[in-house]
C-alpha cells in the first residue's frame, strides 16, 4: 500500500520504542526517496527523526538511508547544536557503530579527532577492543601505525591498551604491519616519539565530510568563485580588470594563515605559482571607496588607505568594496616586508619590493602606528603560511635535530610549559631556503606539537645569540639568515636574547656589531611581552 511521507513520519514516532519492529518495517522502504525527504523533515524544536529517541533508533535510521546520505546525516546537528557523533561520544558502546558508517578515507581523522571534552574518539574506544580492532583493520597500514602509538592522558599507548584487553587479536594486528613499523611498535614504548598527524576536532572532521573545507585557499583569478566567497564574507569583490594585472593574480591565491589561529578566520593573500614573482613587478590597485580621511573614527582604520598626511586629504575604505589586496597582511617591520605601496595617478599601487618565493605569504609594512587586533596579532613573515607546526615538521623533517627540553634559563624570555620539549634546525643542513626555520614546541606529556598559533617560532639565529656562539651567528648570517626576525607571539628579536644571556658585555656588543653589518635595525616597535 502507498504511503506518504506524513504517514511514514508518524510510524516512525509509533515505533520509536521498538527498534526490531521498526527496523523490519523500514525495510521496505530503505534507500527510496520517501526515506530521504521523510527523515529530513523538523519538529517545532526544528530537529530531524534522527535525533527523536535514543542512539540505538538513529542507527535503525540510518541504515535505511542510502550511503551517501549517511554521511551527510551524521553532520547535521540538532536544536542544541550537537551532532549524532557528539551524542554518541558519549555513550561510547554505540560510537563505533556509528563510525562504521564512515567512509575508509576519512576514518583516521575521526578517530583522531578530539570531542567536546578534549578526548580523542580513538581513547573512547579502549574498552571495546573487538570493535576498535574492526575499524583498525579498515586504517591504511601507515595510519594504523600512528593510532597504535597514540598516547591517552597517561601516556600509555593504544597499543599498551589492546595488549590488556585483547592480546590475541593485537598480535594478528601485528602481523599485518611492515617489519620495520613492528620494530617500532614492540621496542620501548616509553620513548617520545612525534605524533606527526595535525590534531583535528571533530567539528572540523563533520565541516569536511559536509563538503565544507576548513582551511580556505581561493585563486583570484578565479573571479566567479572569489566573488561567490566575498559575498558570503559580506562584502562586494572588485575585479581587475587590467590585462598585466590578471596575469599576475594567476599565481596569486587568498588562504588561511595558520600562525592566526583558525578560529580567528584570518586569511592572506599568497604566491602559489610555480615561478617566483620578480622584484618590481606591478601586483594590484588598492581598490575601494574615496572618502575624506575625517570621516573615520580615530583607532578604526582596518581597511582604510591613506593617500597623504594630509588631516583634510582623502583615504580608500575597503570596508564594503575590495580586492586581494585589502588582505594582505601587515609585516612586523619595513625589512620583512616584500610589497610596499606606491601612489600613483591618486592610486595606491602595489608593487614586489622584492622577489616573492612560490609559497611565500605577501606582506607590506603598514607602519608603526597600525592598529592590531590584539586577539589575533602575531608578528608575521613572509614564510607564514597556512601549514601549521605538523606540515612544516613533515615536510622538514630531516632539517630537524632530536627533541631537547627547552633551556630553563630562557623559560622567563620564551614563555614554554615545564614539559616542553623543541626541536632545532640542523645546522649542516640549513641553507638559503631554510635557515630561518622557526624552532618547533612540542608538549612531552601527550607527545603532539603545539598548535602553530602558540608556537613563539624563535630561529637557530635567537638561540645562538643567546649562547654567545659568535662562530654560529656569524655562519648562519652569511647562509642568509635574517637578523630582523621577531617571535611570533612576544615580539621578540635577536637582541632581546642578546639582552637576556648570561654573557659579558663585551661579548654582547660583538655580537651586536656583527648583526648589525648583516642589516641588523635597532628597533622594539610593536614589542610586546605578555609574561614579564
Amino acid at each position: 500500500m502507498a504511503i506518504n511521507e506524513t504517514e511514514l513520519y508518524e510510524h516512525i514516532i509509533e515505533l520509536k520504542y521498538y527498534p526490531d519492529y521498526l527496523e523490519s518495517f523500514l525495510s521496505d522502504y530503505a534507500g527510496s526517496e520517501i526515506i530521504i525527504e521523510t527523515l529530513k523533515k523538523r519538529d517545532s524544536d526544528g530537529d530531524t527523526l534522527l535525533f527523536l529517541h535514543s542512539l540505538e533508533i538513529a542507527l535503525v535510521l540510518l541504515k535505511a538511508l542510502p550511503k551517501k546520505h549517511v554521511y551527510s546525516s551524521l553532520a547535521i546537528p540538532d536544536s542544541r547544536g550537537n551532532t549524532l557523533l557528539d551524542y554518541a561520544c558519549a555513550e561510547p558502546e554505540h560510537l563505533c557503530k556509528f563510525l562504521t558508517f564512515l567512509p575508509d578515507n576519512t576514518l583516521f581523522n575521526f578517530l583522531i579527532a578530539k570531542n567536546k571534552s578534549g578526548v580523542k574518539l580513538i581513547h573512547l574506544l579502549i574498552d571495546f577492543p573487538s570493535d576498535l580492532i574492526t575499524l583498525l583493520m579498515r586504517l591504511e597500514k601507515s595510519d594504523f601505525l600512528t593510532i597504535l602509538l597514540t598516547r591517552d592522558a597517561n601516556g600509555r599507548a593504544i597499543v599498551q591498551h589492546l595488549n590488556d584487553y585483547n592480546p590475541s587479536a593485537l598480535q594478528q594486528l601485528l602481523l599485518l604491519l611492515p617489519a620495520n613499523h613492528y620494530e617500532l611498535i614492540i621496542k620501548d614504548i616509553n620513548e617520545y616519539p612525534i605524533k606527526v598527524f595535525r590534531p583535528v576536532s571533530l567539528e572540523e572532521e563533520v565541516q569536511k565530510l559536509n563538503g565544507v573545507d576548513p582551511f580556505v585557499k581561493i585563486a583570484i583569478s578565479d573571479q566567479k568563485a572569489i566573488s561567490a566567497w566575498a559575498q558570503k564574507q559580506g562584502f562586494d569583490y572588485i575585479p581587475t580588470q587590467d590585462k598585466k594585472k590578471q596575469a599576475v593574480e594567476q599565481s596569486l591565491a587568498i588562504g588561511s594563515v595558520a600562525l592566526l589561529g583558525r578560529a580567528s578566520k584570518s586569511l592572506g593573500v599568497y604566491n602559489v605559482g610555480d615561478v617566483t614573482i620578480k622584484k618590481g613587478t606591478v601586483l594590484g590597485t588598492y581598490e575601494g571607496e574615496r572618502k575624506p580621511f575625517s570621516f573615520f573614527e580615530k583607532g578604526k582604520l582596518d581597511y582604510v588607505y591613506r593617500l597623504d598626511d594630509d588631516a583634510e586629504g582623502e583615504a580608500i575604505d575597503a570596508h564594503k568594496k575590495r580586492n586581494w589586496t585589502a588582505m594582505v597582511n601587515s609585516a612586523s617591520s619595513e625589512s620583512i616586508a616584500n610589497v610596499y605601496g606606491a601612489l600613483k595617478n591618486g592610486q595606491i599601487i602595489y608593487i614586489a619590493k622584492n622577489n616573492i618565493k612560490p609559497g611565500r605569504q605577501l606582506l607590506i609594512y603598514y607602519g608603526d602606528d597600525y592598529e592590531f587586533d590584539i586577539n589575533v596579532h602575531r608578528f608575521l613573515r613572509t614564510e607564514n603560511t597556512w601549514l601549521d607546526s605538523y606540515d612544516i615538521y613533515l615536510k622538514y623533517s630531516s632539517f630537524y635535530e632530536k627533541p631537547e627540553k627547552w633551556p630553563i634559563n630562557l623559560r622567563g624570555l620564551i614563555h614554554v610549559e615545564q614539559e616542553s620539549f623543541f626541536l632545532k634546525p640542523k645546522i649542516s643542513k640549513l641553507n638559503s631556503e631554510t635557515v630561518d626555520l622557526p624552532l618547533l614546541f612540542f608538549n612531552g606529556q601527550t607527545r603532539e606539537m603545539e598548535n602553530q598559533d602558540l608556537q613563539e617560532n624563535p630561529t637557530l639565529l635567537m638561540l645562538a645569540c643567546w649562547e654567545g656562539n659568535y662562530d654560529l651567528v656569524e655562519r648562519l648570517l652569511k647562509i642568509g639568515a635574517n637578523p630582523n626576525i621577531q617571535s611570533s607571539i612576544s615580539g621578540l628579536s635577536v637582541i632581546h636574547f642578546i639582552a637576556a644571556a648570561d654573557l659579558k658585555v663585551d661579548q654582547k656588543i660583538e655580537l651586536l656589531t656583527l648583526l648589525l653589518t648583516y642589516g641588523l635595525m635597532l628597533r622594539t616597535v610593536n614589542f610586546k611581552l605578555p609574561y614579564f
